[in-house]
């Protein structure tokens, strides 16, 4: 989509300066609480965003944390006369409490499911609200919270007037949205990427994704809450029905017809959506409708919101980068030398099941460090059940998996790739609106030791970051893609897209790396471009373990061959005799003919 604004430094400053002033220029209490009320609005379309529009998580009951919040903060003003400060603080601490209880099953779930769960959480939290009449109001609601409207609201002693309790809102949406921004402009942000892309690929570059969903998603919550904090104390009075279903559904229309994954998309959601209830007033008792065909018209319209009229999306890079920053940088396997030959993977009599099913039978295989290992078969044969055994996709049923010689058949995928384990897969997983330098540097995940004080951007922070994009550019350019790092990778053609999953997984400095088919579509060009990558790897003492259909080409690679057939090892050798071995014939062209 064309873009036809550019958000920049300077437009954020005219942003700012046009909040900064707006309250001398309408003077008007109304207008004041509505733009008050688009900077809630505001703050919950950021928080759904937040997992959304990065982690690809949907909510369908966020409307319950905002309730928390708003309710926590309003009963500790009413009851127990807490001032404004430390209520807020609270309600975004008690939503944090509840996010981290219902994140702990979403983050073995997703898409239907996990929205499913969060509308069970905001109904249980609205009927848990009706009931505890005692402590809310009930149906009755809760009254007299202390309110700028009121005048009746005070901070650290001062009582705090409609435009100032405005000033107070807009601060604290600037606070968020700069918390947002440098988390989401970080590693971190490219591993919510990378997890909203594909969960098993990002797991494969070494990233938790339950923890990274799970912290995400209690975040989310508690942002929500600090929401509802404020919606309480503006408007003094709270009821159940405002957050029911249609709330929930309503902060999730906000951030996707503003924009996900973009800084000004949250903005423009709550712009439009702060005043659309009086333009809907004439639909009073049919919102979920309303809003539910506003969602879909705009996803058919804009599937990427309103947001994509404004700008491009930004890439996730911090450090502009030129030429003489990749001089001199060394790429080198950090595992052993060309020389060093020693046993580096053994599978010890592995079986795969899929109910009545087996997969994999029996097979005992290995691998020696610095080597090509290809692993074929017709298909069927159990050669990507075998890598997935390896990689920790799937667990067998019997046997082991030993790595370096310690048994690692229990750990999970991304403990694996944290050891060294890397992987592509038959199928391309690149990683969608992530350039080729964004998709490699998701690989060096397992490098990154910040953590969430990516949001302080100090100085150890960024050498960190800079440490990992010379080195991807290293990477680049020994796989010959520096030409295009700043390309949208799945806007490459096929061919260069698997070399790209190549470097990705080469990134994080592998013992061993599994190639999936990697030849699969290519053209011979292609192919014979392929091979001298896999060749490279060898020169650099990378392990690599190769599934392939073309017979001539990956014999042509390998040092040693195992052949699968039907889930059982027919022949583990050298590729010459594999050529000659008479099963090995067999399975492939039926004859006594030698394989050329």
């Amino acid at each position: 989509m064309k873009r036809i604004f550019k958000y920049t430094k300077i437009n954020w400053t005219i942003f700012i300066s046009m909040i900064l002033l707006l309250p001398f220029v309408i003077q008007n209490d109304y207008w004041i609480q509505m733009v008050t009320l688009m900077g809630i609005y505001a703050i919950l379309a950021y928080a759904m965003d937040f997992i959304g529009g990065y982690s690809g998580q949907v909510s369908m009951g966020h409307g319950g944390f905002y309730a928390i919040g708003a309710y926590t903060a309003g009963i500790l003003a009413t009851k127990l006369h807490f001032s404004f400060l430390p209520s807020f603080i609270l309600s975004i601490l008690v939503g944090l409490i509840f996010g981290a209880i219902v994140a702990l099953p979403a983050i073995h779930v997703s898409g239907f499911y996990l929205a499913m769960e969060t509308v069970a959480f905001a109904l249980i939290v609205v009927t848990g609200l009706e009931r505890l009449e005692t402590l809310t109001g009930g149906v009755q609601g809760l009254i007299d919270i202390p309110s700028p409207t009121l005048g009746t609201l005070k901070l650290l002693g001062l009582s705090v007037s409609k435009v100032g309790f405005y000033y107070i809102t807009w601060i604290i949406v600037l606070l968020i949205v700069i918390f947002v921004y440098k988390l989401i402009h970080s590693y971190y942000g490219r591993a919510l990427s990378a997890i909203g892309g594909s969960e098993i690929a990002a797991e494969s570059m070494g990233i938790n994704t339950g923890y990274y969903k799970y912290i995400t998603f209690t975040l989310s919550a508690g942002i929500t809450a600090g929401a509802g904090a404020l919606y309480g104390f503006l408007i003094g009075f709270l009821s159940p029905e405002i957050f029911g279903f249609s709330m929930s559904v309503f902060i999730l229309a906000m951030a996707l017809v503003g924009g996900m994954k973009s800084t000004v998309g949250p903005l423009i959601g709550a712009a439009i959506f702060a005043f659309l209830p009086q333009t809907l007033q004439a639909f009073r008792g049919a919102n979920n409708l309303v809003y539910g065909l506003i969602l879909m018209f705009s996803y058919i319209i804009i599937p990427k919101g309103l947001a994509a009229f404004f700008s491009d999306r930004k890439p996730l890079l911090k450090v502009k980068l030129n030429e003489s920053i990749t001089a001199n940088i060394p790429f080198n396997s950090r595992r052993y030398s060309t020389e060093d030959k020693r046993l580096i993977l053994k599978l010890e009599g592995i079986t795969k099941s899929f109910g009545g099913n087996i997969a994999v039978k029996q097979l005992d295989m290995e691998v020696m460090q610095g080597e090509i290992h290809a692993l074929i078969g017709p298909n069927g044969s159990g050669k990507t059940t075998t890598i997935n055994i390896i990689s920790g996709i799937h667990e067998p049923t019997e046997g082991k998996v030993i790595f370096n010689g310690t048994d690692i058949t229990k750990l999970k995928i991304h403990q694996r790739a944290q050891l060294g384990i890397s992987r592509t897969f038959q199928n391309l997983r690149i990683f969608p609106d992530m350039t080729v330098l964004e998709n490699v540097l998701v690989g060096a995940h397992v490098n990154y030791k910040s953590g969430l004080k990516v949001i302080f951007d100090t100085k150890n922070v960024k050498d960190e970051e800079i440490r990992n994009i010379k080195k991807a550019y290293e990477v680049l350019e020994f796989l010959g893609l520096q030409d295009y790092a700043d390309s949208i990778a799945t806007e490459l053609p096929y061919g260069i897209q698997k070399i790209v999953e190549v470097a990705r997984a080469i990134m994080s400095d592998p013992y061993v790396v599994l190639l999936d088919e990697p030849a699969a579509g290519l053209t011979s060009e292609e192919i014979e471009r392929l091979g001298n990558t896999i060749l490279k790897l060898k020169e650099k003492g990378i392990t690599v373990i190769i599934i392939e259909h073309h017979i001539d080409f990956v014999l042509n690679l390998a040092d040693r061959v195992t052949v699968l057939d039907f889930g059982e090892k027919i022949f583990e050798g050298l590729p010459q005799d594999a050529r000659h071995d008479q099963k090995v014939k067999e399975v492939y062209i039926g004859g006594d003919v030698a394989i050329a």
